[in-house]
């Protein structure tokens, strides 16, 4: 299990899409941020 710290409320943000996604809610997210700031890890 990955951990990432700092990170709460992005993925609770994320979790939120993806269970409206599942309900059949339409959604978006845009994950941006300086190299290296770990996006790839938060959407993994």
């Amino acid at each position: 299990m990955l951990v990432l710290y700092g990170r709460s409320a992005e993925i609770s943000a994320l979790d939120e899409v993806i269970a409206r996604a599942r309900d059949g809610s339409g959604g978006a997210v845009v994950v941006r941020g300086e190299a290296g700031a770990g996006k790839t890890a938060l959407l993994d």
